[in-house]
Formats: C-alpha cells, sequence, structure tokens
C-alpha cells in the first residue's frame, strides 16, 4: 500500500476509467473492475492491493444500487 488513499487514488484515474470501473461495479463484476484500475493506475505506483481496495470503495459507495450476480447452487 502506499500513502495515497483510495479516494486519492479513485480521483487520479481519468474519468472515463472511473465510469467503466463503475459500470462493472454496477454489473457485480469485480476482477473486470479491479484490473481496470490497476492497469490504469500502475504506471503511478497504484498496486494491486491498492486497486481492490479502490473498488472496495465503490462497492460501498454504490450500495443497494448493484445488481448482484445469484449463486450457484454447490454441485455434487
Amino acid at each position: 500500500m502506499t500513502d495515497i488513499t483510495t479516494a486519492e487514488w479513485w480521483e487520479l484515474l481519468p474519468a472515463g476509467i472511473r465510469q467503466q470501473v463503475d459500470g462493472y461495479v454496477l454489473q457485480d463484476a469485480r476482477l473486470p473492475a479491479v484490473r481496470l484500475v490497476f492497469e490504469a493506475g500502475r504506471a503511478r505506483g497504484l498496486g494491486l492491493s491498492d486497486a481492490q481496495m479502490v473498488v472496495h470503495d465503490r462497492y460501498i459507495q454504490h450500495g443497494d444500487r448493484i445488481v448482484r450476480t445469484p449463486r450457484q447452487p454447490a454441485r455434487l
């Protein structure tokens, strides 16, 4: 982790990337969102754990607006 907060990382991302990330979050597509944040920010020093925390914060921000993916029943 760096000394930059997740909110600061979020603001450093280009507006188009932020829109895409929010789109992924609203669709409950966590891994593509993390990948996008990581790839967009790693040149500035954003690490994978930082990217995960940025996306986590977006999940908190959007809360009940997220369309959750139904869980698949366990197969025996």
